[in-house]
């Protein structure tokens, strides 16, 4: 066997299941207020997380539960809703000039915002 989890391996995988929840309850919410087009794309509807959990509703009421420990198809799937949106954003700001930090017009602004910040909290000290 393994050996027994660290502090920080249990607040990793801690951290990690948050991400997924907010992940799903992000994409869950956004299909139930129409934000994705669920209405309006066969393609979506049928790859949403809508459908596959009426695919894992169906199949637990059908006692068609079986666990494949090597399958991810469901898995694969939540996860292209969730870089479906993403990839072209990520490309065009790619394109733009973004490389994870922001631009450099953007820096210089939150550089300048916290300065004026830091001045005015130590003036009024």
């Amino acid at each position: 066997m393994g050996r027994e989890p660290t502090g920080d391996d249990l607040k990793d995988a801690y951290e990690q299941v948050m991400l997924i929840l907010f992940r799903l309850l992000f994409v869950a919410y956004a299909e139930d207020q129409y934000l994705l087009p669920y209405r309006t794309n066969g393609h979506y509807q049928d790859h949403s997380l809508r459908r596959i959990a009426l695919r894992l509703t169906e199949d637990r009421r059908a006692a068609r539960e079986t666990l494949d420990r090597a399958a991810t198809s469901m898995w694969d799937g939540v996860r292209q809703l969730w870089h479906a949106g993403t990839a072209p954003r990520r490309e065009q700001a790619r394109q733009d000039g973004y490389r994870g930090h922001g631009s450099e017009t953007a820096r210089r602004e939150r550089g300048t915002a916290a300065q004026a910040a830091s001045t005015a909290t130590a003036s009024t000290e």
